[in-house]
């Protein structure tokens, strides 16, 4: 059985992206050449996968997260977060992924 690597991060930190690049960079120890984008992020979380551990991000205080970012950045932000879980499930398990690693987001 595979350990769980817990994340958290915090949503009154993350009001805007670049309190969300820091928190999650942090959060799952990303290189220090991370990009602080959205295109480094969806890279950067798929990177992970096929790790030793599970994960579990959690993100707390979820009604200030992006709250002073538009709409567009926010959904794209959540958007890349469900993609990645989604893709992780569906990853075939083989020798190579077995036992498969999971992404779990909880907002609370």
């Amino acid at each position: 059985m595979k350990a769980t690597y817990n994340a958290t991060i915090d949503g009154k930190i993350c009001i805007e992206i670049d309190g969300f690049y820091d928190e999650i960079a942090r959060a799952f120890q990303f290189p220090d050449y991370f990009g602080r984008n959205l295109d480094a992020l969806y890279d950067s979380l798929r990177e992970l996968h096929g790790a030793e551990e599970n994960y579990l991000l959690t993100i707390t205080d979820f009604e200030y997260f992006l709250a002073e970012e538009n709409e567009e950045t926010r959904n794209k932000v959540i958007d890349i977060l469900q993609d990645v879980s989604r893709e992780w499930d569906d990853v075939p398990v083989t020798e190579i992924t077995q036992p498969k690693s999971t992404l779990t987001i909880i907002v609370q």
